[in-house]
């Protein structure tokens, strides 16, 4: 499997902008507006990796978006998307307990986030030692009097990758800025083991919660959401419900707006591509259908190294 950066540091693996060399240069990342978080150890030593987005060398295979941080472009848009969905309106949105006084001093509704860099940490009971229910955001629906009235979650991911791009990394952090093919593919298994079970189990305990009226909200990249439904039998096997509810998962999923290529300089735009709003109930039952094999396996393969059939 081969694969390179199509994303360094927020822009273009083509794009030789004074901006766009300098931000990789300071190894910042644009969409958070500090130090890129993930590294890679290059020559011994660990820097800053900067991978956004890897390119596949097969064929009409997708960009994939490799950094949740990549999906809070925009001033975290996406946040401000899930709102809108889940409150049914969109509201300004401020770090943690300011949107109380917020709220009071506009008299109207703000959103309160916890999350990322946002609002500090709440501070969740453990579950036999571990965090094991902990979502990425919350956001809180303020209202007018500075009270807490309604709030949902939402769990951001995208693909981990296989292999290592330390060939491309190190073309584009080259004064020729050159991108070259490395050894990067995507960890897909990882969707069936971990992440499907992983929102069932966090969509279920939301479900228990008296002021979770719309549940989670599950954010990914669209070739990761068209995975996610392979693994689930297929979109139309993932019943869809007319409306949010407190055990409802909904999958909201963001790509490219094209044009793909942004100017020089430029960060090349998300867009929201769908919406899919199911249940937990739905999306478990999907997930147990859609792993079934066919019937007797067991039986034909011990048949099969014995020589002989199962007496009737």
């Amino acid at each position: 499997m081969a694969g390179q950066i199509a994303e360094f540091f927020g822009f273009r693996d083509t794009d030789k902008s004074r901006t766009a060399v300098e931000t990789a240069a300071r190894s910042m990342c644009p969409f958070i507006h500090d130090v890129c978080t993930k590294s890679i150890v290059v020559g011994g030593s660990s820097k800053k990796s900067g991978a956004c987005t890897i390119r596949p060398k097969a064929q009409d295979a997708d960009e994939v978006i490799c950094c949740p941080h990549r999906l809070y472009a925009d001033d975290y848009k996406m946040l401000d998307d899930v709102a809108a969905l889940a409150f049914r309106q969109r509201l300004p949105k401020f770090a943690g307990r300011s949107a109380v006084e917020k709220a009071r001093q506009l008299h109207s509704p703000t959103i309160a986030v916890f999350g990322h860099r946002w609002g500090g940490e709440l501070r969740l009971p453990k579950k036999d030692g571990r965090g094991n229910y902990f979502v990425d955001w919350i956001l809180v629906k303020i209202n007018a009097e500075g009270l807490a009235e309604d709030f949902c979650a939402i769990e951001v991911q995208t693909i981990d990758t296989t292999g290592n791009y330390r060939d491309s990394f190190t073309g584009l952090n080259s004064p020729e800025r050159e991108n070259v093919w490395s050894t990067a593919g995507f960890n897909w298994e990882n969707v069936n083991k971990r992440i499907i079970p992983q929102i069932i189990y966090k969509g279920s305990v939301l479900a228990r919660e008296k002021y979770c009226s719309s549940g989670l909200f599950m954010v990914t990249p669209d070739p990761v959401f068209k995975t996610i439904m392979g693994r689930l039998g297929g979109v139309d096997h993932v019943q869809q419900v007319g409306r949010l509810q407190p055990s409802s998962i909904t999958f909201v999923s963001y790509d490219f707006a094209l044009p793909q290529t942004p100017a020089a300089g430029e960060i090349a735009p998300l867009a929201l591509q769908r919406t899919h709003m199911s249940t937990v109930s739905e999306v478990r039952d999907a997930f147990n259908q859609a792993q079934l094999p066919e019937r007797n396996v067991y039986s034909r393969a011990i048949s099969e190294v014995l020589g002989v059939e199962f007496a009737d």
